[in-house]
C-alpha cells in the first residue's frame, strides 16, 4: 500500500467518525439538559411543598386570636312604631319591646316618662345587641373562665344555664349594671372529660343568648 492509499483511508475513517462524535455530543447535550431540568423540577416541587407545609404568620395570629375569646351575638331588629293606647305607660311599653324606658323617652324627645297621649305614635328603638363572651374560649378542667354579657336591660336579673357532657345546672342570679353588663365566672370540674359546654344567658326582662365553651384537658407531658 502506498502512502497516498494510507492517507485516503485515514481521511475516509475520519469522515466516518465525525458523524459518530457529533451524535454522541448531541446525545450528551440532551442528557445533560434533561438532568438539569429534572433537578430544577425537583427543586420547584421541594420549594412548593415547604411553602404549603409552613403556616403563614397571619394564619398563626388569627388562630391565637380566635382561641382567646368566643362571642355569641343576637341579631338586632330595626326600630318600630307603636300607637299609645289607654292604660299604657313608658315602663310597660319598654318591657314589652325589651328596651330601656329612657331610650324611648330620648328617641321621641318626650318631656318625661309620664307624658303620653292616647293615639300618640312612638318610635321604639331597637334593643341593644346582646353578646356573651368567654375569655378564654378554650379552658382546661379546673381552670376558671370569665363570662361577660352585654346588652341586657339595666337592673335586669340574669342567670346562666350550663349544659356539659356530664350534666346541666343553672347558676345564681346576677344584676345587670346601668350599662346592661353582667360579669360572672365559671370553673369546669377537675374530673370533666372535656367537650363542648353550652351556656345560655336568661334574663327576667327577656334578654337571652347562647354560646359554646370548649373544655379541653391539658396534654399530658
Amino acid at each position: 500500500m502506498t502512502r497516498s492509499d494510507v492517507s485516503i483511508s485515514e481521511s475516509a475513517g475520519a469522515r466516518r467518525g465525525a458523524p459518530d462524535r457529533r451524535r454522541s455530543l448531541a446525545v450528551g447535550v440532551v442528557v445533560l439538559a434533561l438532568v438539569v431540568l429534572g433537578a430544577g423540577f425537583g427543586l420547584s416541587r421541594l420549594v412548593v411543598s415547604r411553602h404549603r407545609a409552613t403556616p403563614s404568620l397571619a394564619a398563626k395570629a388569627s388562630s391565637s386570636t380566635s382561641a382567646a375569646s368566643t362571642t355569641s351575638t343576637t341579631t338586632p331588629r330595626a326600630a318600630t312604631e307603636y300607637t299609645v293606647r289607654s292604660g299604657d305607660t313608658i315602663t310597660a311599653i319598654a318591657v314589652r319591646y325589651h328596651v330601656a324606658p329612657a331610650a324611648i323617652v330620648l328617641a321621641n324627645r318626650l318631656r318625661g316618662p309620664d307624658h303620653l297621649t292616647i293615639g300618640q305614635t312612638l318610635i321604639i328603638p331597637p334593643p341593644p345587641v346582646v353578646e356573651l363572651v368567654f375569655r378564654p374560649a378554650t379552658v382546661a378542667p379546673g381552670r376558671e373562665v370569665a363570662l361577660t354579657l352585654t346588652g341586657a336591660q339595666p337592673g335586669e336579673l340574669v342567670r346562666f344555664a350550663f349544659s356539659s357532657p356530664v350534666g346541666s345546672f343553672t347558676g345564681p342570679r346576677h344584676v345587670a349594671s346601668a350599662r346592661g353588663e353582667v360579669a360572672a365566672a365559671y370553673t369546669p370540674g377537675v374530673d370533666e372529660p372535656g367537650g363542648i359546654t353550652t351556656v345560655v344567658a336568661i334574663g327576667d326582662d327577656g334578654t337571652t343568648t347562647r354560646a359554646e365553651l370548649m373544655v379541653r384537658p391539658d396534654p399530658v407531658g
